[in-house]
């Protein structure tokens, strides 16, 4: 799944990302996020943060991020993408499957259904991503929000 702007934000950093219950700041220099890789069908329903923070960077730099991701439950691996990227593996979070397949089962471009998916995602589910983003519950009440 490519990212896709709504109202000029990538709902994966919403919707895929804040499943694993991480804010922006445990993110160093992100970049993105996906979910599997075309290039690793290893990777399929994975989900993978790409952040600028390879090679040498990594094993200096961030430290402290570097280490809570790698401690994280549903952490799988890290590899470098290059000499200045790296991308972080994740399972998704059992408890939000539901949400998850909600979110990634849309053709691309169909914004009807992008718009109807996450009016439906669980009430739990949408307090998690509240809580995550509070600075962005005005974009999120709209998203949220019911036609």
């Amino acid at each position: 799944m490519s990212a896709q702007m709504i109202l000029g934000y990538d709902p994966l950093n919403f919707f895929i990302r804040s499943m694993l219950g991480l804010k922006s700041d445990n993110f160093p220099l992100y970049i993105a996020t996906y979910v599997g890789d075309a290039m690793n069908r290893d990777l399929d329903g994975k989900i993978l943060i790409h952040i600028e923070l390879g090679g040498d960077k990594k094993k200096v730099l961030y430290q402290k991020e570097i280490t809570i991701l790698r401690e994280h439950a549903n952490y799988v691996e890290d590899y470098d993408r290059g000499d200045c990227t790296c991308v972080f593996v994740f399972n998704v979070p059992e408890i939000w499957l539901a949400d998850f397949n909600k979110v990634t089962n849309y053709s691309e471009g169909n914004w009807e259904f992008v718009h109807e998916a996450i009016s439906t995602l669980s009430q739990d589910y949408k307090n998690l991503v509240y809580d995550l983003h509070p600075n962005d519950s005005y974009i999120l009440k709209e998203l949220f929000k019911d036609k």
